[in-house]
């Protein structure tokens, strides 16, 4: 009987991983799964993106002898196998289905179960290869195998000299030191120590490519162990001259290069590998390393054809990044990429403002619709724009209570995210349809590379049906409308587009960093001081972090309450004394050790950025001290404190990374205009619209929240 039973249990599984492919076969195009033995074989949970290698599938079905093609597509959990024969595939069909894979170097879960079905077809590879950025060069095994362990062995990473201990990854600087407070060279302060004549043979060996015209005087090595990434990023144009050329050792990478535009391509740099970027690939593209332990990479073995795919697990990565020290303005044809064509003030992006200027960015609260719509424009459009990949970079983990409202929907749930951002919640949950929508045409377009369904829309004007969506979510999104009517409208809309019983999702940033005197993540976190390096790791917390890094320590931050709809707490325009008082405490900063990579810290747990105390937060520190004085303007939010006003600008610290990942401060600080809510202040503003009943309200970590349902 008990055997029965784990048959039974076995079967069920089975069907609802066949259910699942199914699903994911429909949204990929007429691929479908049959019940007739086709030569075409499906293997779920075989995919690169299960961790499961090319290799490993051939392994398993070359024996059935036949076997004409394995086709592994990026990012995918199942593959696809195609026999001479339907008879073939049958008999493999029978004997794989269920088959646990055991462990790998590649693939640390303990085993992974296959499951196989007929398939009508088997998708077609692609053998165009994509198209480089423009000025990129890579130049395979530019070195040999002696060379190599020549280079590694002249860093002497125990020696403290003109290097920094990251807790990331070790740096070591030849030549000029990069200064990570001004983010450039000083060029008047080479390092007493001469180049070693095995670089300076590098250098020359690399002037001989004809792909630098600038001699070579600086050199950055930086080691990656595996699961070590860096953000997107272009390199300061002011520090150095056009060429930036970094050499692979010990372990080869997949580098990600994104154009403005949204183009994206990602190059393994194998071994031994030289890349150089100049013009266009150097000043325009953008290039980083995505942190993970394995990497997609063509698979060369003999007989694949076209863009054959394979995993590859990292090793220890050493990159010697060679560089001339610029020492001037840079005059290039970039300008939106260049620092130099924004030390003046008036081309800066709105938004933007320098940390090097005299005063805080001046802005008028709105007084009616259309400055409303300008300031949103230039405080919150324009800049999310200009900080989308960085943004995106430090957006990566959902947070768990919007992961378990979704999870909790009803199977086949057609679900909207307004201000999906990355669109980090769009596949939280594989057995609902969801898609996305954000007014930043730039974090769209890293939604459309990560293969999500999203679009560009206003949140007051979503074009959507009426009564379509079974559920909706808003993380982190109506804070940033600037007026009570505009911040209504957008409730509006998330009912307008719900079914009725519909039910939606809504987070908004809380004027409460306390709640029973407990801190909130946001007011806990501190630079570190007497630190100069990777500023941007140093300082760092993810959203993700928000949550689960609470409950590592046993600790709940999350005051969930539920609703007395007959003791709600009035809320009305004004603040109230009890809170000007709270909202005027002097704050104890708490140091932290959180540290992710490519991450500023988050404020708003979504869409805040914590950034390092400079002097001039300092004083805005004394000026916030006289809200009296601010008159009619908006108050510029020192980061890590307690709010002193509901409507405000925050400061967002651009960082930026140089090469293989050292990072300094940007002097570019972009500012967002927030509207934090009061407690009360958004349960409020829900239960003006008619027709909505409030089904749960919360707090979590300096969040108000309210799940609330449209009527029948």
């Amino acid at each position: 009987m008990e055997r029965k039973l784990q048959e039974k249990k076995l079967t069920k599984r089975a069907m609802r991983k066949r259910a699942k492919c199914c699903k994911f076969l429909a949204k990929s195009g007429n691929i479908s799964i049959v019940d007739e033995p086709t030569k075409y074989l499906v293997i779920a949970n075989g995919g690169l993106g299960n961790g499961v290698s090319r290799e490993e599938i051939v392994t398993l079905f070359q024996d059935f002898g036949s076997l004409e093609s394995v086709i592994m597509e990026e990012h995918s959990p199942h593959c696809f196998v195609t026999f001479q024969t339907a008879e073939v595939a049958k008999i493999a069909k029978d004997q794989v289905d269920g088959h646990e894979l055991a462990q790998s170097n590649i693939r640390q879960q303990a085993c992974v179960k296959l499951y196989v079905s007929f398939v009508n077809d088997v998708p077609s590879i692609s053998s165009q290869v994509p198209k480089l950025p423009d000025g990129l060069f890579l130049i395979e095994d530019f070195v040999d195998d002696d060379t190599e362990r020549k280079l590694l062995d002249l860093v002497e990473w125990d020696s403290p000299a003109h290097q920094g201990s990251m807790k990331h990854r070790k740096v070591k600087h030849y030549g000029y030191e990069f200064n990570y407070d001004t983010n450039n060279i000083n060029k008047d302060c080479p390092l007493e120590e001469p180049l070693p004549d095995l670089l300076v043979e590098m250098i020359d060996k690399i002037m001989q490519t004809g792909h630098v015209t600038k001699k070579l005087n600086q050199v950055t090595v930086n080691q990656y162990l595996p699961g070590q990434g860096i953000p997107p990023h272009v390199d300061t144009h002011s520090a150095f001259e056009d060429s930036i050329v970094s050499l692979s050792l010990g372990s080869g990478i997949s580098m990600d290069f994104a154009h403005p535009n949204g183009t994206n391509v990602s190059k393994v740099l194998p071994p031994r590998s030289l890349l150089v970027m100049t013009g266009e690939a150097r000043y325009l593209w953008s290039h980083g390393i995505i942190p993970r332990k394995t990497d997609v990479i063509p698979d060369t073995a003999e007989g694949r054809e076209g863009n054959s795919v394979t995993l590859a697990a990292r090793g220890t990565r050493t990159s010697f990044t060679f560089r001339a020290v610029r020492g001037r303005p840079c005059d290039c044809k970039f300008p939106s990429k260049c620092d130099s064509a924004r030390t003046s003030q008036t081309e800066l992006p709105s938004g933007l403002r320098n940390d090097s200027a005299s005063t805080e960015p001046m802005v008028a609260k709105p007084v009616s619709e259309e400055e409303a719509i300008q300031l949103e424009q230039s405080q919150v459009h324009n800049v999310y724009n200009e900080i989308a990949p960085h943004f995106s970079y430090t957006r990566y983990k959902p947070w768990p209570f919007v992961s378990s409202f979704l999870n909790d929907l009803q199977k086949g749930s057609l679900v909207l995210d307004v201000g999906c951002g990355n669109g980090k919640y769009i596949g939280v949950n594989p057995d609902i349809l969801m898609i996305g929508c954000d007014r930043s045409q730039e974090l769209i377009s890293i939604c459309a590379d990560r293969g999500h369904e999203a679009l560009v829309c206003d949140g007051l004007s979503v074009p959507m049906k009426t009564n379509t969506f079974d559920a909706c979510i808003s993380i982190a999104v109506i804070h940033h409308f600037s007026t009570e009517e505009r911040r209504l409208e957008a409730i509006k809309e998330l009912v307008r587009i719900l079914r009725p019983g519909g039910l939606a999702l809504v987070y908004v940033w809380a004027m409460e960093q306390k709640k029973q005197n407990k801190k909130s993540i946001y007011l806990m976190k501190k630079k570190k001081t007497g630190i100069e390096h990777d500023s941007q790791e140093k300082n760092s917390m993810t959203p993700g972090n928000n949550k689960e890094s609470t409950s590592s320590e046993g600790i709940n931050y999350s005051m969930e309450r539920q609703i007395d709809l007959t003791d709600r707490l009035k809320i009305d325009g004004n603040t109230s004394d009890k809170n000007v008082e709270e909202s005027e405490h002097s704050v104890s900063l708490k140091e932290t050790e959180e540290n992710k990579m490519g991450s500023n810290c988050a404020g708003d747990c979504m869409r805040d950025n914590i950034c390092q105390e400079s002097s001039h937060d300092s004083q805005l520190r004394d000026m916030a001290l006289f809200p009296a004085e601010r008159g009619a303007h908006l108050t510029v939010h020192v980061n890590k404190t307690e709010f002193r006003d509901q409507d405000l600008l925050v400061p967002w610290h651009l960082r930026k990374t140089n090469s293989e990942g050292t990072v300094g401060e940007q002097k570019s600080v972009f500012y967002r205009f927030y509207h934090v809510f009061q407690e009360g202040e958004l349960e409020k503003l829900v239960k003006k619209v008619k027709g909505v009943s409030i089904r749960k309200s919360y707090y979590d970590q300096g969040n108000w929240c309210v799940i609330f349902a449209k009527g029948q």
